[in-house]
Formats: structure tokens, sequence, C-alpha cells
């Protein structure tokens, strides 16, 4: 732990100082406390982080579950693009512009073979 790293970098060592948990008799009595805690570790230190730990094991700052603005938050609404009605008029556009390709395919194929046809004398 960082409070470790201090007081070794100071010349004594751990248990010669009067720093740390076994000498705080309130440390690890009360119910926050007691939480699991983040586990993200530093770059620089190596030391775990110390916050408390959401529902996915992580704390806010390290990917705690965000869901998101309320929903019908009309503040977070940037563009439209991906509300619940632009997405069912876009799936709608899609099918109405399928079934429109599907028809001109068989039309071009009866008007090809109409023209193959044309030449031809029996």
């Amino acid at each position: 732990m960082f409070w470790r790293s201090l007081v070794e970098r100071a010349g004594a060592s751990v248990r010669e100082s009067s720093v740390g948990p076994k000498n705080n008799p309130k440390q690890g009595t009360l119910a926050m406390h007691l939480s699991p805690r983040c586990g993200a570790y530093a770059r620089t230190t190596g030391d775990a982080c110390r916050n408390a730990a959401m529902a996915n094991g992580r704390c806010f700052l390290h990917g705690g579950k965000n869901p998101g603005p309320p929903r019908g938050n009309k503040h977070a609404l940037v563009h439209g693009r991906y509300t619940a009605e632009a997405i069912a008029n876009r799936r709608a556009d899609a099918a109405a512009a399928k079934i429109v390709r599907a028809e001109v395919r068989a039309a071009v194929k009866v008007a090809n073979a109409f023209v193959r046809n044309q030449g031809r004398r029996d």
C-alpha cells in the first residue's frame, strides 16, 4: 500500500511504525469499511484503488455501472438519431424499400423477356 512505501522510504520498517491499519482501532469496524473495494491498480504506485466497488467490482471512476440518463430526459437528447421513434421509422423505410426493390426486379425480368421475345417470329 501507499503508506507502506512511504514508511519504507523513510528508513523504518512497517512493524516499527505507528502508521497503518493495525494501530487504528476504528478501521474495519464500520460497515462502510467492510464493503468490497474497487481493486483497480495505479500504474505509478501499484496500489489498489480504495473506493467502494459497485455491482461489477469497480468504482465509479474505474468503470462502475452507468445506466446513462433517465428515460425521457430531453436535456440528454442531442440529435435524436437513436431515439426509439427514429429507429422504428428507419426500419419501416428499409422494409418498404426492400419491397420496392423486389417489385422493380420482377418488372425488369418481364421487360427483358419481352425485349428478347420481340425479335422472334413464330
